[in-house]
Parts: structure tokens; sequence; C-alpha cells
């Protein structure tokens, strides 16, 4: 697959629509549109819209409105405040009018790393849930279990003291207690429609969270397939809501093939790539290098901050993994493969409240994954595209440092560059470099990387 980030060509946007012409409706043969009609509209509803709004790079920073221009509810409003969120970013002051407003429309956001994204799809979410109808009403797919918690989890902190139900459900069992909104993998939740125990015509609102990899999984696509398919039987129309950081052609190819018109927030290529992650590689000639440089950090590390080290794959997840525990370091293993589920949730769950600081894992976190304590990110390996080995998998970086610099925080982005005869990963990173018009510097010891660290503290850079 390509992995550049294409715009959807010239001829599939219509002129701009008003809001009162999105369409939420689902017509034709097997749940799909008919071709001449299935197009993706970029919308500007007023002058103050999402359009006008989004077109500045800095896209983390705070919205000029604030919760109570966007007449958030009192009980949702106290809820966000005791979590932290003062005010509301850019995007989630963007998206809330839009989701709430009369008629639904579907929506298609690209929604920076550390932007608050699942506030900009989960606060007007729970604002259209009608907590008097012990109904499911919304359904969200994260794309794994770590994702499905974090997500329900957070969803359900913005309305306790309410009579909201949010129900994270990694099971399909009779008799569950599916809430008003459910937060599910789309494999687990395809099998709650095949057994039928939901009422699926309560529904108004399906989320695909991180969208983009969705499309791309055959299992999320069989999934949505069925769900709209069941729609069109239903005779029933939902609004569809698609976020994510990247997004590219085929994606956009995809979605208009189930919705027939949305409006579209898109960021520039450029902004994608944090202002307050600090982009940075170091230049080793082995992989031996690389682990020799990870215990220079690991005997200097601040106490209470969080690192992620991202490997390419699992096999070497673990063999690292070993390595540094034989040498007496204190890191933890996170992965999907070979690592059963009650383990993964205890190992998130221990991260979280720092009784884990030093975390080795392949990309199952690399997106969605919120801990404003990390504060470094390392890539032992460049991620790269396994269909073109020559070329990196430039979503796969952007998602992997957007683990640090989270909704206005400062972190490091560390790159471990080695060339072999296989894989030359300098060459990727310039080519990352390029691609999203950022700027990564070479570091030369660990010293410059722990000067780093005290600018963060300092919050000078």
């Amino acid at each position: 697959m390509d992995n550049k980030q294409d715009k959807p060509n010239e001829e599939e946007i219509l002129e701009k629509t008003d809001a009162n012409d999105v369409l939420n409706d689902l017509s034709g043969k097997d749940g799909l549109v008919q071709e001449d009609t299935d197009k993706i509209v970029p919308m500007s509803h007023n002058h103050d819209g999402p359009e006008n709004d989004l077109k500045d790079t800095d896209l983390n920073y705070l919205s000029d409105k604030t919760w109570e221009e966007l007449k958030i509810r009192q009980d949702i409003y106290k809820n966000l405040l005791n979590m932290g969120f003062a005010s509301p970013s850019k995007i989630q002051a963007s998206t809330f009018q839009l989701i709430t407003q009369q008629p639904y429309a579907n929506l298609i956001a690209q929604a920076p790393n550390g932007c608050g994204k699942t506030g900009a799809f989960g606060i007007p979410l729970l604002h259209r849930i009608n907590e008097k109808e012990d109904t499911t009403q919304a359904v969200i797919f994260s794309h794994n279990r770590e994702m499905v918690n974090q997500t329900a989890g957070v969803l359900a902190k913005m309305c306790q003291d309410t009579n909201i139900k949010v129900r994270g459900v990694l099971d399909n069992k009779k008799g569950t207690d599916f809430g008003h909104v459910i937060v599910s993998t789309p494999g687990n939740f395809e099998k709650i429609l095949q057994k039928k125990l939901i009422d699926i015509t309560t529904i108004k609102i399906l989320v695909l969270d991180e969208a983009d990899y969705m499309i791309d999984n055959s299992a999320c696509v069989q999934a949505f397939k069925l769900f709209c398919d069941t729609l069109v039987k239903a005779n029933m129309n939902i609004q569809f809501l698609f976020f994510s950081a990247t997004f590219l052609k085929e994606h956009f190819s995809f979605i208009k093939k189930y919705v027939k018109k949305a409006a579209q927030i898109e960021v520039k290529r450029e902004a994608l790539t944090l202002a307050n992650v600090k982009q940075m590689y170091y230049r080793c000639r082995r992989t031996e290098d690389k682990i020799a440089f990870i215990e220079e950090y690991l005997k200097t590390s601040i106490e209470n901050e969080r690192c992620i080290i991202f490997v390419n794959t699992a096999r070497y997840t673990i063999e690292l993994k070993e390595k540094l525990s034989q040498k007496g370091y204190k890191v933890y293993l996170l992965m999907g493969k070979d690592m059963d589920r009650e383990n993964r949730d205890l190992t998130i769950k221990k991260f979280i409240s720092g009784e884990i600081q030093i975390l080795i894992t392949t990309d199952i976190i690399s997106r969605g994954f919120d801990e404003k304590l990390v504060k470094l990110v390392i890539n032992f390996d460049i991620p790269v595209n396994w269909e073109k080995r020559d070329e990196p998998a430039y979503d796969t970086y952007l998602h992997r440092i957007g683990r640090t610099g989270r909704f206005g925080t400062k972190g490091i982005g560390l790159n471990l560059v080695k060339d072999d005869d296989r894989i030359h990963e300098y060459d990727l990173l310039m080519q990352i470099e390029k691609y999203y018009s950022s700027h990564i510097v070479e570091i030369k010891s660990i010293d410059s990387l722990m000067e780093e660290f005290k600018k963060i503290i300092n919050d000078k850079f």
C-alpha cells in the first residue's frame, strides 16, 4: 500500500455545502450508495466553521471558545474540569457543534496526536444520549483491548454522576448490560450483532476511532459491512464519525462507498508532527550500540518519568526485554502475540500508576494510548513499510512519537538508527523528516538527551 498522505482527487470533491445539505442515509444494493452520489464533501457551514477554524497549524492548542460557550451540560462540564480539561482544544470546539446540531452530519476528522481526540468525538456523543431510555444508542470501534478499556474509562469519567452508562465490551455473553454507549473491538461487536444481543434500531452513532487503521483491517471491514447491511435492512439512518491523525486516499475511497456526504476536517501534513515533541536521532554502528545507549539511559533516567520503547517485531521485543532484564534493569514487556489478556491489562494498569516506568512494546499501543507522564518515546527500530522495505511507515512513525507531548505537554521522540545491508535506517528517517517537513536533530551522547530532559522539566522548548 502506498503510504503517501494523499488528499482525495479534485473530482472526488463536490462544491462546499451547508450543514443542512449533509445527508446521513444509506441506499442502494448491499448497503452501498450509488456511485454517482457517493461523494465526500468538505463542509463550511458558517464563517466560524471547522474549515476556517482548523486552517492554523497550532491544532493542539486551546480554542478561543470555552466549555460554557459550547453549552456543555453542567454535569459533564464539572467532570471535564475535574479531569483537568479547563478549556476545549480547537478540534474539540470544532467538532462539538458539527456532531450535536441537527441535521446530524457524518464527519471525517483528522485529529492530530495529543489534541484530545477522544473528547472530540466523546463529549458531543455523550450529549446525544437520551439517558431516560435504557437502550444502546452509540457504538465506538477501538482497535484493541487496551484502547477499548482506555476509551471507555475516559468517557465514563466524563459522564460520572449522570445516568449515562458507558461499557467497554470485550466479550459477547448473553445478559451483558451493554449500556447506552458500547466501546468494543470490531470483531467482538460483529459477534454481538450475529447473536442479536442488542436492539440495533436504537443506535444513533457509530464511531471508528483510528479509522485509517480500521479500514486497513479485514476484521473491522467485515464488522463494518455487516453493521451497514443491518442498517439498510432495518431502513435506518445513523451518524458516522471517522477519526484519526492519518488518512490516505484509499481510506476516503472506502468511506465514500458507505457515506453519501460528510463534513471533513483536514490537517496539512506539515502540521501533523507536533511542535511540542522534540525529535532527535542517535547513530549506531550495530544493534548492540542501540542496546548500550538504552542501558546508559536506564542508568541516568529521571525518576517517575515513563518511557516507551518501540520495536518492529514481536520476536525482538521479547529478546530486547530479556537482554536488559538479564543485566538487572527493570523493563517490562507489552505485546499482543503470546501475551495473555490479563497480563496485558495488568501491565497497562501498572504503567499508568507508575509501578512500571520502562515499557518495551510492539505497535500495540502506538495509536491512541494516552499517558501524560510519558516524556520519552524511543524508536529502537525505524518503522518500515513491510511491502516496500526502502520506504518508512510514515503514519506509524507519527503515531509512535505522538505517545508523548500529549495535550500541550512536552516530550522527546528519539530514534536509534543504524545502517546495514538490509535496511538503511538513517535514510528512512530522512525520508520521514522530508515528508512531514519536520526537523529531527542528531545527538552525539546520552548527555545531550538528558540536557533535553532538563529543558522539558523547565518547560523551555
